[in-house]
């Protein structure tokens, strides 16, 4: 991968390296699909310590939640084990990941109680690079569309040939480096990484067969020479493996 694919979302504020407002820590990855401007998922480094990531399409509806095993190739096993029918609309849409500084991780809807916790323990600051969780999009062409002259400075804006594709943002959580520089993993098209004072966030994009958009969320921290076991928050039931291009 060359460098010019990689993407490097640093805060804006001059007179602070960090920033206190919300514009200089939020950002969002954006897909540029011939004239059209797709929005497919956002991240906020929070001031707190925390770091929260989401897709950007708002009526995602959750339907169920399972466990998913993914194996040494990277290929995703899911099983449902917990139907979200009997949840109220409101705490099922749009959904967004948080991790606290504490070590708690939540899937939640603005303003509702949390759908699925795992714990990650004592990970701020992080002492190696971890993955935490995989977002799966909506075919491109059906991701809530955004207008040019609303990107801003922050946002990674990244070329796709074809809208009938779904994408896969792998998230993973690393030190930061004095140096700035930072691994890309292998098969990704795009890679943005975002700072916050005590860790780094590096969004790997690969591309994937259409399918319905769901969270791949690491079910806390294991060893990384284990397979990853998830929890799957889906808004359908089909499995996610299948035509998948690049490694997890």
């Amino acid at each position: 991968m060359t460098d010019e694919l990689q993407y490097r979302l640093e805060p804006v504020a001059t007179h602070d390296p960090f920033g206190i407002g919300f514009k200089h820590r939020a950002c969002r990855l954006l897909v540029e699909c011939g004239e059209s401007i797709y929005k497919a998922c956002w991240m906020v480094p929070e001031r707190d310590g925390s770091v929260s990531i989401g897709l950007s399409d708002a009526a995602m509806l959750i339907v169920e939640v399972g466990t998913a095993r993914v194996d040494s190739a990277g290929t995703v096993l899911s099983k449902p084990d917990q139907s979200m029918k009997n949840i109220p609309l409101s705490a099922r849409t749009g959904p967004h990941v948080t991790l606290h500084r504490s070590g708690v991780c939540h899937v939640r809807a603005r303003g509702e109680m949390p759908l699925v916790r795992a714990m990650y323990g004592d990970w701020c600051p992080p002492v190696a690079e971890f993955e935490w969780l995989q977002l799966f999009t909506s075919p491109i062409g059906m991701m809530p569309k955004g207008l040019a002259n609303t990107i801003g400075r922050r946002d990674a804006v990244i070329p796709i040939a074809s809208a009938d594709q779904s994408l896969v943002i792998r998230v993973d959580l690393l030190p930061r480096d004095k140096g700035g520089k930072y691994r890309l993993l292998d098969g990704a098209l795009y890679t943005a990484v975002g700072l916050a004072p005590e860790y780094a966030v590096r969004l790997s994009v690969f591309q994937h067969a259409a399918v319905h958009p769901r969270l791949l969320i690491r079910n806390g921290l294991a060893d990384s020479a284990k397979p990853t076991i998830a929890r799957d928050v889906g808004s359908h039931g089909a499995p996610a493996d299948e035509g998948r291009s690049g490694r997890q």
